[in-house]
């Protein structure tokens, strides 16, 4: 399961309902790319939902992660940043 901050949340809702879409047509998400030397990138993007996905409920936003990426986000947390050296998402990973 894949799991949201409540900043993250109302984040994503900012942005979703900025686009002029209901977050009950879109969700968050969240997989994984093959990366160069250091192996893979997490990849979080707003998208539907598509056969064959995992869909969690967090916070009021739907999470979609697709079969092979499930292992990789598995127990993990979307969290949003805001600092003095910039701000957005960030994954918290504990495997």
């Amino acid at each position: 399961m894949v799991t949201l901050t409540d900043i993250a949340a109302e984040k994503i809702k900012t942005y979703v309902e900025g686009q002029s879409k209901s977050i009950d047509e879109a969700g968050l998400r969240a997989g994984v790319k093959g990366g160069g030397c250091s192996g893979f990138t997490y990849s979080l993007a707003i998208d539907e939902t598509r056969d064959g996905d995992h869909i969690f409920e967090n916070n009021g936003i739907k999470i979609l992660v697709d079969d092979l990426s499930l292992r990789y986000v598995d127990s993990s947390e979307v969290d949003y940043i805001d600092g003095l050296t910039g701000a957005g998402f960030q994954v918290n990973n504990p495997n």
